[in-house]
């Protein structure tokens, strides 16, 4: 079963395999050369920050005490999803390109990104769809050639998804939100890595705007579950206090810590003064072997420290 969709909560699916999800175009902007982003680092950051003015990253951590897979698995899984799903998602991902894609020529780029999740582990007994649309995903972008065409977040709970000697998905009995795709709009903001906004672009932003500097590598984080992982937001630590302006009520604050997306009316967000400890999910129960037990509500804890809700602010000044 396919789909599009910009909303990911009211769509997770009970039995589908693939779950497409369409994304905003991006903000617009240069993403400054390598010595710009050396400019506006310090601390960690520089120090991770290659002579190519990319920055680097360690292999991704398990969020809580379930295994995910590698990033090479993750590859693998994204590659035979293409393989698999490719010419029955075309004509959406041609849509949302505004332009023809050659699927069988699409290939990932060397790059990609490891989205955090704000939510503990989704418990036992629902249907695995859940545990997959919370939690972590890897960040793929995939082109025929140097302009990026497609974005594909494999999630990083697949342990259970495998490939057919003949490269195609072999898909578990209780599938979905393994993939989430879509295609990328001709003329977003691309960076030379991506459609995505990439996190030297951001620092860049950041930098330009505030004169701050970043002191740690930029983390990208799932907004929440209706923006789905192709919407991510990049945390940004400062080495100083700047100052912002709230979309609501104008108010001014002064704060270290940003975030950059690139959803439309989302682009630089702070954590919002009060954050919620818990999110309540409408969940599907199951039963041992699969058995469809009725939907309940699970009381979904929040990761200690991380941020679930966000507020629109203007950067005043440094």
């Amino acid at each position: 079963m396919f789909g599009t969709s910009r909303r990911l909560a009211a769509a997770i699916p009970v039995s589908c395999a693939v779950l497409l999800l369409g994304c905003s175009e991006g903000p617009t902007g240069s993403p400054g050369d390598a010595e710009e982003v050396r400019q506006y680092v310090a601390g960690s950051a520089e120090q991770r920050l290659g002579s190519d003015g990319l920055f680097t990253y360690p292999q991704a951590t398990a969020p809580s005490s379930a295994a995910i897979i590698t990033e090479q698995r993750a590859r693998e899984l994204a590659a035979s999803f293409v393989l698999s799903f490719g010419p029955a998602s075309k004509p959406f991902w041609d849509r949302e390109r505004g332009r023809a894609i050659d699927v069988t020529r699409l290939r990932a780029d060397s790059r990609v990104f490891f989205v955090h999740t704000p939510y503990e582990l989704f418990p036992e007994g629902y249907h695995p769809a859940f545990r997959r649309a919370f939690g972590p995903f890897y960040l793929f972008t995939l082109a025929t050639g140097r302009e990026p065409e497609v974005l594909v977040a494999v999630s990083a709970y697949s342990n259970d998804v495998g490939i057919h000697p003949d490269g195609k998905l072999d898909m578990p009995r209780q599938s979905g939100m393994e993939f989430v795709a879509s295609g990328v709009p001709i003329g977003a903001a691309l960076d030379g890595n991506g459609s995505l906004l990439g996190p030297e672009e951001a620092v860049v932003r950041v930098g330009r705007a505030t004169g701050a500097r970043v002191i740690e590598v930029p983390d990208l984080v799932m907004l929440n579950i209706p923006e789905g992982p192709l919407n991510g937001a990049w945390k940004l630590s400062l080495d100083r206090d700047v100052r912002v302006r709230t979309a609501a009520g104008a108010e001014m604050r002064t704060i270290s810590t940003l975030y950059l997306s690139r959803v439309q009316g989302r682009q630089t967000l702070i954590a919002a003064a009060v954050q919620p400890s818990y999110q309540d999910v409408p969940a599907r129960r199951i039963g041992p072997a699969g058995e469809d037990l009725g939907q309940e509500l699970v009381r979904l804890p929040i990761i200690p420290g991380r941020t679930a809700v966000f507020e629109e602010v203007t950067v005043v000044g440094g």
